[in-house]
């Protein structure tokens, strides 16, 4: 891929209520690049988070998941799965020949590699720390606890 304005058609992948893919999605719907799809895990009941923290944080109506909503705002289809490692996902993805996974706030479980090697592109990730430090979830909190004095913001191919 050489520019990101080359992509055609990609979906969009983010765990519920999550602050980084709900500011990124922002941006690309400001950038006017928006998703074909959004993909989000089922809800569950107890993974919600409160609605005081969606208030606050989001600026939000704190009784719907951030994401979902602004994809409701901006006509964006979402789409919720129990597992995107199974075989319907997988069938969907090359169905929908997107060009590109964009990865923003993470996901709840590993991506299995067949679903990285479907679209033309593969997958970008948008990750809030220098990696290969503090991988996966939580990393705010490790990086407290490590007294981490700098960090960023990785950008990647998968």
């Amino acid at each position: 891929m050489k520019k990101f304005k080359d992509i055609k058609k990609f979906i969009f992948l983010s765990r519920n209520n999550n602050l980084y893919g709900f500011k990124t999605l922002k941006i690309l719907i400001k950038i006017k690049k928006k998703p074909d799809l959004i993909l989000l895990p089922k809800l569950q009941k107890n993974n919600f988070r409160s609605k005081i923290y969606i208030k606050k944080i989001f600026k939000t109506n704190p009784n719907i998941e951030t994401i979902e909503y602004l994809a409701h705002l901006n006509k964006i289809k979402v789409k919720r799965v129990k597992t995107i490692n199974s075989s319907s996902v997988i069938k969907m993805f090359k169905k929908e020949k997107f060009d590109l996974i964009f990865i923003s706030g993470g996901w709840p479980e590993l991506i299995n590699k067949k679903i990285y090697g479907i679209p033309k592109h593969k997958a970008i990730n948008i990750h809030p720390s220098n990696l290969p430090n503090f991988r996966g979830g939580d990393v705010h909190r490790w990086q407290i606890y490590e007294r981490t004095k700098f960090t960023g913001v990785s950008i990647h191919n998968v």
